[in-house]
């Protein structure tokens, strides 16, 4: 058990995985992973996109900042033109921080972004 309702589960991982499905390439993996570390859960999302330019992945989880552009929009939507508010990243932090919990971005070498999530288990 996490300390986090279900609802606050649901939004978060929700966010992330929308995120990764609308940016990789149609037949790609988006890898999931879960594991339990101590007093931590960790929840890895890897997807095979184009990544996040290396000055952006920080503020990914800014309120209102978005690093897609159209073209990536496009290609991963199934053809169609998708705008992009910039806010679920950063609702994605501050739930999890909200319960103690902590998200990070990285750039895979191989391509694609990994998303590293850790929440606190119940006690």
């Amino acid at each position: 058990y996490v300390r986090a309702s279900e609802e606050l589960l649901e939004t978060v991982v929700e966010n992330v995985l929308d995120n990764s499905v609308s940016v990789s390439p149609p037949l790609s993996q988006i890898t999931v992973t879960l594991r339990r570390q101590g007093a931590w859960a960790h929840l890895t999302i890897r997807d095979q996109g184009p990544g996040v330019p290396s000055q952006d992945l920080e503020r990914i989880f800014e309120r209102r900042f978005s690093s897609r552009t159209n073209a990536i929009a496009i290609a991963g939507s199934g053809g169609q033109s998708v705008e992009h508010a910039g806010i679920g990243l950063w609702v994605v932090r501050r739930n999890l921080m909200a319960i103690g919990g902590r998200v990070q971005a990285e750039n895979v070498d191989t391509g694609g972004l990994v998303m590293r999530i850790a929440i606190p288990l119940a006690p």
